[in-house]
């Protein structure tokens, strides 16, 4: 960004972003050249402590996180521990409880991979209220066969990191921490629910409540 007109220009499209959409914060990076030539924050990372947002501050990356799983997927393929052409239930045979009512394909890794597993798109829990996946299959219900279109699904990305786990004989953490987030230096960064996240460098945001206004959360 050149001269403190497009700075100025980006601060006001930010502030007035925050405002239109009633968010608590926002944090923005932007590299160039291999370098961090932009790393700023804007609103709150606590409403409740009234906690200026910090670079510092961690924040959940949400969806972002099945890049992630993405990756340590085909890293474990190419160490010959799968195929992205496996049957799911190679790797976790409880699977075979999930209910497939059109008497479809088998899912595969590459299916699980790509949202063409058939699988809902929830329910989502944040670990505080989560229980095992595992216990949860025979619950689950595709909604049309494998393989035969596209459908988004959190869960599928979910029941994807309890295979490649399985796959690899090795906590799912681990294979994130050492496969992804060691070699790209992101020592801060950990699987939601892992312990050794200082609740102060935690951004809690806020909540957006019936009437639309944020809300500490």
């Amino acid at each position: 960004m050149r001269g403190t007109g497009g700075a100025e220009r980006l601060d006001g499209e930010v502030r007035a972003g925050l405002r239109q959409d009633n968010l608590p914060g926002v944090a923005l990076a932007v590299a160039a050249g291999g370098r961090v030539v932009l790393d700023a924050c804007w609103g709150q990372a606590d409403l409740a402590r009234g906690e200026a947002l910090t670079p510092g501050h961690l924040l959940r990356a949400s969806s972002l996180t099945k890049l992630v799983t993405a990756v340590v997927a085909f890293q474990l393929a190419e160490r010959g521990r799968l195929r992205l052409d496996d049957p799911l239930v190679r790797h976790l045979p409880q699977a075979a409880a999930i209910v497939d009512p059109f008497d479809g394909p088998p899912i595969t890794l590459r299916h699980l991979l790509t949202h063409h597993s058939g699988l809902p798109r929830g329910p989502y829990r944040r670990p505080a209220e989560a229980v095992d996946l595992l216990d949860e299959l025979p619950l689950l219900r595709q909604v049309h066969p494998a393989g035969e279109r596209a459908k988004y699904s959190n869960l599928g990305y979910g029941v994807l990191a309890r295979a490649l786990q399985a796959a690899a004989g090795r906590p799912f953490a681990e294979l994130v921490r050492d496969g992804v987030l060691a070699p790209a230096g992101m020592a801060a960064s950990r699987l939601e629910g892992e312990t050794g996240i200082a609740a102060a460098t935690r951004a809690e945001g806020g909540s957006t409540g019936a009437a639309g206004a944020v809300a500490p959360g």
